[in-house]
């Protein structure tokens, strides 16, 4: 029975023949049906892409991942292919149909909403939120749009909504829109943007949505769109049926997949896609694969840093907008240097506020309070609700109290690695003297003097001694003293200036150049100070005779 179960199994995965795709920019339709359904509903939103752009005053929006549309040949086993909304699967976005139905417009929420989180700044969640649904409702007839026609559900019908019915759709605003949308994408103000597109402040803008949502007459307008040629520029390419049978698999849920996926492997699908889809990503990566995701998808099964990293290096270099890899690379950073990929994190996904949170925690952890601060008006901005933006204010409210602390503490943590660097300086200076004048201590012979006496009342030097004083040499200014001591050892002594020298004593307090006959008893008040030019040991201050001539 369970090999039945199999067969049958393997049966349904394989898709039947002639799949084939159609591509314009980052879209793409994977078909089995009738090419003229698959041509319509790429046109949808390939028009869709197009008048957004034109709203923003863009070139061009890019999503992060290609958009794989998938409509399937209606018959008894295609239901389970279809999707409600259209969903991140592996390397792309995804949503599969049904050919002859209607595109579910819940698709056509999410599209804008993919082209607007990837591709745009953020702007105030009530415009955005206006914007997809007025958007949503976009009819197409080749390259005529219908635009303006209002949501089936009156609940849609909101004032969001009304105030770009009002600016997008009635002609006295629609050609002055982009510049109101493109400054709000720089940051600008409602009020500003509302002066530079049209001329009036917030307040008489904002009162005028008021009238007109009031009024309920909202009548839709064509206009002309992308100039494409159905069958011109989509032109049909052929899909192998395991891609095809891969693709299909994306398009289920859960265990279902995972089983699609191994039982592919299983039939002899050994691609790198297929690998990633059962969730075997060092498979993937070993069979080439070009997936940013399942390349990040390694790194998080690695341990050696190393490795981690250069799996992470490969995810940004197979898609360098995409802000996952930058972010778990700041983890592995123990230094300052995680700051660098933490930006690109934010800047790349400007709106993933807890993006902008771990930035300003590392900022703050290097000590960038003014950096820190800005990231959390990031995250302000980036909310996606009043309540949201609310609780982040309240937060950043809570850091800018605390930042003022913080950068306390930091200039007292500086002041205070200023004063012990300079007292370091100063021991290493002193030490060096103490060692410069031992050196010359030891080359002139220790001098040990006497104590002083309790009655010296001249000035005093750092040491004194009693001896006798043998020679004095005069040196066109200074005088140099020889004085031998209780031990008989002879050290001499330097007057610089003989008018700053207290000379006392008994007798005669004189004494005149050269050898002293007979020599005098003396007391000398002295600062140790070695002068190895003139051989001395001290500088004299103070200089008594204690004997009587």
């Amino acid at each position: 029975m369970r090999l039945i179960y199999c067969l049958f199994a393997a049966a349904a995965l394989v898709p039947a023949a002639d799949w084939y795709s159609f591509r314009s920019g980052p879209l793409e339709v994977w078909s089995n049906a009738s090419e003229k359904d698959s041509r319509e509903v790429l046109a949808l939103f390939d028009q869709t892409h197009w008048w957004l752009a034109k709203l923003l005053g863009r070139t061009e929006i890019v999503p992060l991942w290609p958009v794989r549309l998938v409509v399937v040949k209606s018959d008894k086993g295609a239901a389970k292919y279809k999707t409600t909304h259209i969903e991140r699967k592996r390397n792309f976005y995804t949503g599969g149909m049904v050919s002859g139905e209607p595109v579910p417009r819940e698709w056509i929420r999410d599209f804008v909403r993919i082209l607007l989180n990837d591709g745009t700044s953020v702007m105030p969640q009530g415009v955005e939120r206006g914007l997809v649904e007025m958007i949503a409702t976009l009819q197409v007839k080749s390259t005529i749009l219908t635009v303006g026609v209002p949501p089936a559900g009156t609940e849609r019908r909101t004032r969001d909504w009304a105030r770009m019915h009002l600016l997008c759709v009635t002609p006295e605003n629609a050609g002055r829109v982009r510049v109101y949308l493109s400054n709000l994408q720089q940051d600008a103000t409602m009020d500003s943007a509302y002066r530079n597109a049209f001329g009036k402040v917030e307040k008489e803008m904002e009162a005028e949505v008021d009238r007109y949502f009031q009024a309920g007459q909202f009548a839709s307008q064509q206009i002309s769109g992308k100039p494409i040629s159905l069958e011109r520029d989509y032109r049909p390419r052929t899909i192998l049926e395991q891609r095809a049978a891969i693709a299909l698999a994306d398009l289920l849920g859960g265990a279902a997949a995972k089983s699609a996926y191994l039982l592919a492997i299983n039939q002899g699908e050994k691609s790198a896609g297929a690998y990633e889809g059962a969730e075997m990503y060092a498979e993937a990566t070993e069979a080439g694969s070009d997936s940013a995701t399942a390349w990040h998808q390694h790194s998080l099964t690695l341990k050696d840093p190393e490795k981690v990293k250069e799996s992470l290096r490969k995810a940004m270099e197979l898609n360098p907008r995409w802000a996952a890899p930058h972010a778990r690379f700041s983890e592995l950073m123990v230094t300052d240097g995680k700051i660098a990929p933490m930006k690109k994190a934010c800047e790349l996904e400007p709106r993933n506020i807890a993006y902008w949170q771990r930035l300003a925690n590392a900022q703050v952890e290097f000590k960038d309070f003014a950096g820190a601060l800005l990231s959390w008006r990031k995250a302000e901005r980036a909310g996606a609700s009043p309540e949201e933006r609310a609780r982040i204010e309240e937060m950043r409210r809570a850091f800018e109290k605390q930042k003022l602390d913080l950068e306390a503490a930091e200039r007292q943590r500086i002041a205070e690695e200023k004063a012990r660097e300079l007292a370091r300086l100063k021991a290493e200076q002193e030490k060096s003297i103490r060692e410069a004048e031992d050196r010359a201590n030891a080359k002139l012979g220790k001098f040990e003097g006497e104590k002083p006496v309790e009655w010296w009342d001249g000035p005093k030097g750092q040491n004194s001694l009693e001896g006798s004083l043998e020679r004095v040499d005069c040196l066109k200014g200074p005088a140099r003293l020889a004085i031998r001591d209780a031990k008989g050892k002879l050290s001499q002594y330097i007057i610089r200036d003989p008018t700053k020298v207290t000379i006392s004593g008994r007798g005669e307090a004189t004494f005149g150049c050269g050898p002293q006959r007979p020599a005098r008893r003396v007391r000398l008040e002295f600062n140790p100070k070695s002068d190895a030019k003139l051989a001395t040991i001290g500088e004299v201050v103070g200089l008594e005779f204690l004997d009587a001539r």
